[in-house]
């Protein structure tokens, strides 16, 4: 028996939440085959309370895990269980048991909505190259700079959750469950392709997909969730609103992942605020006109010296070093 159905009467649960649990359970068997995803998909796509019941299901079996393995949980159990073993004197010990033991199942219960996940793990790219991780799975996520994630794992798959910056994911055929992303408001889910979230605007989460396809669903809303195929983007606020799909071409992108950063007719500022995020040295401009010039060129990233490159001999700009070590770029004469 599961750690829910021990704690709600098959009553109290319904059709979709048992359904959800019949998922978990295929899922995370080896007998797991791409028919069963596919209908998987297909049940979540054909009602929004499907999807709440799984939401709900997962978050509570990843919790249970770490109910099962916390000491003080595990202690408290097997005193329940001794005292309710034990052949009591008085009938007023029996519901004394008997008390504990479902003050102990509340206390569990109560536990398993609010304790972190088992198994997380936290990784973070400061300002520097692109980092690469390789997760279990077969999944493999780069961070980027300014970058920090807890990965955590789950009956269902991998959950990686994106407190800031950007991340591409990427899974395999090796890749059984597929992975969950949580950023912001909303939560991103695919089995099977290639896509990124960015979260480096605190207010807005943009999802790109560069192979296969992904759901984005908004956390506690009953709006349907938003299906982005290969070459879609999707953008979502902090307070849940979903704009519209758009398409983009993914071989047109660049490749921050692989450390190389192009701009198309952007702003100088856009560009040197998105080059600073991979060097402790900062290009600094001097004067709006100089911050507002439009630049199109590729960059490595970290690679401040190209930047100045470009600007000194294609818009006869000048660089000089400040106290803090900084360049100043600025117009002949400014100063």
């Amino acid at each position: 028996m599961n750690i829910l159905s021990s704690l709600l009467p098959a009553t109290a649960r319904s059709a979709a939440q048992r359904q959800a649990e019949a998922w978990l359970v295929l899922l995370d068997s080896s007998a797991c085959t791409p028919e069963d995803r596919r209908r998987f998909e297909a049940w979540l796509d054909a009602s929004q309370d499907n999807l709440a019941a799984y939401v709900d299901i997962e978050r509570l079996h990843q919790a249970a895990r770490t109910l099962a393995s916390d000491p003080a949980m595990q202690r408290a159990a097997r005193e329940a269980r001794t005292v309710a073993a034990r052949p009591p004197a008085r009938p007023w010990l029996r519901l004394a048991a008997v008390a504990s033991l479902c003050l102990f199942a509340v206390a569990g219960y109560r536990a398993l909505q609010h304790l972190p996940d088992g198994g997380s793990q936290s990784y973070a790219n400061a300002a520097g190259p692109p980092k690469r991780v390789a997760l279990p799975d077969g999944i493999a996520v780069t961070l980027d700079a300014d970058t920090q994630i807890t990965v955590s794992q789950g009956r269902a798959g991998t959950g990686i959750d994106l407190a800031r910056g950007r991340v591409l994911v990427g899974t395999s055929a090796a890749t059984r469950n597929g992975v969950a992303v949580s950023a912001g408001s909303g939560v991103i889910r695919d089995i099977g392709t290639r896509f990124e979230v960015d979260q480096r605007v605190a207010d807005a989460v943009r999802v790109s997909v560069f192979e296969g396809s992904v759901w984005v669903a908004i956390n506690d809303r009953p709006q349907p969730r938003t299906t982005l195929q290969a070459g879609e983007r999707v953008s979502y606020s902090s307070a849940g609103e979903v704009g519209a799909v758009e398409p983009f071409d993914p071989h047109d992108a660049g490749d921050w992942s692989g450390g190389r950063l192009v701009f198309r007719d952007e702003p100088l500022e856009a560009i040197v605020a998105e080059m600073n995020r991979y060097s402790t040295r900062k290009i600094v401009l001097q004067g709006q006109d100089v911050a507002s010039l439009r630049v199109t060129g590729a960059f490595q990233a970290g690679d401040q010296q190209a930047v100045l490159t470009l600007l000194e001999h294609g818009w006869g700009l000048e660089a000089d070093r400040d106290r803090r070590g900084d360049i100043v770029v600025r117009r002949p004469g400014d100063r």
